[in-house]
């Protein structure tokens, strides 16, 4: 146990995840660190996703909304499917023109399989598990990179790449309390326009507690995000002025009631470096509405 501990806590400090970003804005990774609704259930649900980036330089504030189709769904005892559709919008304001697009974003499937899970029943309530997954992210959002009048990477509905996709996820629970790490990793292999967004990784480390209020459960959690962005290249160009990494609080709230399960989360950029400075991202906002069965 300490091992596997050791392991995951090292993994927190050296990885972390979104998309890469260029001098124009910032990639198209949407991140909700979150406590991931009961483990033994299937769920089909909705997850809202807001992040912005100021360049202060230009005075111009860029700002990316998606809405995803999301589920996941048991294919035997310990291996789960997971995917997610989503439904960007992106805008741009305090340019000359101010664009703005909106449409079906990059398809994402994951196959998760649990390692180990163990159960106490000399009653402290001791409950801890393992979960190992492999996936990819689908070039099914619009990418115009290239195109005459293209507009920046960053402002795509898609990459125009297919990426390979790597997730851990470990949660300890004592009673009441636990904890929640969750680290993952993704590298573009396949590009359609030959420009590749950097490796991106991310870790999260949430505590949380339940609270049973009749029929209710509250779970309140608190916790950090670490992400890393490597730097986009194109024809075997590296474009200087982009990658990062980011240091973020993370707070928030997931309710369970029957079948349905909502939760909110908020967070704030402790510590940012993206593009050498000349990017600074906002606070970020995440809320899921999932149906269980």
């Amino acid at each position: 146990m300490k091992k596997i501990l050791l392991i995951l806590l090292a993994t927190l400090m050296l990885q972390a995840h979104t998309k890469a970003c260029d001098i124009c804005g910032c990639g198209s990774g949407l991140i909700n660190p979150s406590i991931i609704p009961q483990f033994h259930n299937n769920f089909i649900g909705l997850r809202y996703s807001y992040l912005s980036f100021a360049y202060p330089s230009y005075e111009t504030i860029d700002e990316m909304a998606s809405i995803e189709l999301r589920f996941r769904m048991y294919l035997g005892p310990k291996t789960q499917l997971l995917g997610s559709l989503p439904f960007r919008q992106l805008s741009r304001t305090g340019s000359n023109n101010d664009p703005r697009t909106r449409g079906i974003g990059d398809a994402n499937l994951l196959i998760q399989r649990r390692l180990f899970e163990v159960v106490d029943t000399s009653g402290l309530g001791k409950h801890h598990q393992l979960w190992l997954g492999i996936g990819t992210k689908l070039a099914t959002g619009r990418s115009q990179i290239g195109e005459s009048g293209e507009l920046p990477a960053h402002f795509q509905l898609g990459t125009g790449t297919y990426d390979l996709q790597a997730f851990l996820n470990y949660q300890l629970q004592l009673g009441k309390v636990g904890i929640s790490l969750q680290s993952s990793f993704q590298k573009s292999i396949s590009s359609s326009n030959g420009y590749f967004f950097g490796d991106q990784s991310s870790s999260s480390l949430l505590f949380f507690q339940r609270k049973r209020i009749g029929k209710l459960t509250l779970m309140p959690s608190i916790g950090a995000e670490y992400e890393w962005l490597g730097k986009d290249h194109e024809d075997g160009f590296i474009h200087s002025q982009s990658g990062g990494k980011a240091a973020l609080l993370t707070a928030g709230v997931d309710a369970f009631f029957s079948q349905l399960s909502i939760g909110i989360r908020y967070r704030k950029p402790l510590y940012q470096e993206y593009a050498k400075g000349e990017i600074l991202s906002g606070d970020r906002l995440g809320i899921t509405v999932n149906y269980l069965f």
